[in-house]
This record gives C-alpha cells, structure tokens and sequence, in this order.
C-alpha cells in the first residue's frame, strides 16, 4: 500500500444505476468551483487511451467482433491492466502534483464485486491483484440502495445493456450484495488489506437527493485536504 504524500485519491463505487457517475460528476463540479482546489475526474476501465480501448472490448466486445467471447478471468485481467495503466500515467503523477484524483471506479474493489458472482475465486483475484502496486485511495465511497430502487432506475434508464447487464436481474444484485457487506465479510476484507485501509471506505445512501450526496462527499474531501495541509 502507496500512502499519498500530496494529493488525494478519491474512488466512487456501487452497483450500475446506483447514481455513482452523477455523484461524481457533481462532486467535480462543485470542486471546480472551489478557490484553491485542483481536481480531476477520471474513469475505469477507459481513463487512459488504452483503457478507452479494454473497456469496448470487456463490455461490449460484439461491437468489435461478434465472435469474441471474453469469460470472466480475461475480462478482469483485461481491467487491470487498464488500472496499472491508470496508476503509471495518471494516478501517480497527479497525486504527486498535488491534485484531488476523483475516480468513476477502481478496479481493486469493482473485480470483486462483479467478478466474484461471474464465478472469479478469492486467489485468482488475490494473484491479479499482487502485480499492481497503487496509492491507497483517501476514501472510497460506495453508493448504496434497495434493489427495488436500483431495478427502477434500469427500466427508467433504458438502452441496450452491456456485457455485464446482459447477465441479468439476479446477477446484479448479487453484484450489489457484495458492495452491500464488503465491510462485514472477513475474505474480502483481508483480500484489500494490501490496497486500502478499511476505515477509509464509507457508504453513502443513493436513494438521497443528489445534491445532498454530493454537498456530503465535498465536505469530506475538503476535511482531507485541511488536515493534509495542517
């Protein structure tokens, strides 16, 4: 685990149409708008040119070819490889330039939350994950609801789904299970010990007005940055 000694590394998470892209893009803004706040909004997989590239071909590899078939161990080897690309090129460097790094995902937690119920194994991430060395990230916060609102927000939504999507109903909720009790199961707990550190992860409750979810993440971030600079 990389401590961040100048910037601050802020990850988003959450199961799909939890409202995480909106928080982020919110928080962004709010910050872009803050005197003496430098900050930066990226995704995964698909921050960097070659990530822009792994995520076409992890979630909707027909586009490129209909006869790829990419199970599940090649798409999460394929994701972090987008994700050391990300720490190397652009992670790393902002950090040490002293930016707010705002990430739309990070792969450490999004490949056990999808990948597990994909049917990925606790060593096969635990050996994924030992070839990337990452700062550890300041706060990762992870959006959460009732399956019943998130199941709303994908009919309300609309348009063709993904590879991941295209799982179904049930795999998405397995998918959000695991976000919900990441903090309570002892496995996963020890299999991100190496990356963040616990108390670091925090939940925030999706089904509140975006505007309050973002005025709360501001807040905090805000506090980091105060007690970095004290």
């Amino acid at each position: 685990m990389i401590h961040n000694d100048n910037g601050i590394y802020i990850v988003f998470e959450g199961v799909d149409f939890c409202g995480k892209t909106t928080t982020i893009t919110n928080v962004h803004q709010i910050l872009q708008n803050t005197p003496g706040v430098d900050s930066l909004l990226t995704k995964h997989p698909g921050a960097t040119p070659l990530g822009q590239h792994l995520r076409k071909l992890v979630k909707t590899p027909e586009t490129i070819d209909i006869n790829i078939n990419i199970d599940s161990v090649s798409a999460q080897v394929l994701m972090m490889i987008d994700q050391i690309c990300f720490i190397n090129t652009i992670l790393t460097p902002e950090l040490d330039n002293g930016k707010i790094v705002l990430a739309d995902r990070s792969n450490f937690i999004s490949a056990i939350a999808y990948g597990i119920p994909e049917g990925i194994s606790i060593t096969q991430l635990n050996k994924l994950f030992q070839f990337v060395n990452s700062p550890s990230p300041d706060r990762i916060f992870i959006l959460r609801a009732p399956w019943e609102v998130l199941e709303e927000r994908k009919i309300r939504r609309g348009g063709g789904p993904d590879r991941f999507e295209d799982n179904g109903n049930n795999y998405l909720q397995q998918v959000a299970a695991i976000y919900d009790n990441l903090k309570m199961r002892p496995d996963l707990l020890v299999l991100l010990s190496d990356y963040v550190s616990i108390e670091n992860i925090v939940y925030l409750d999706a089904t509140e007005s975006p505007k309050a979810i973002a005025e709360r993440v501001v807040a905090e971030i805000l506090s980091i940055k105060k007690k970095s600079v004290s």
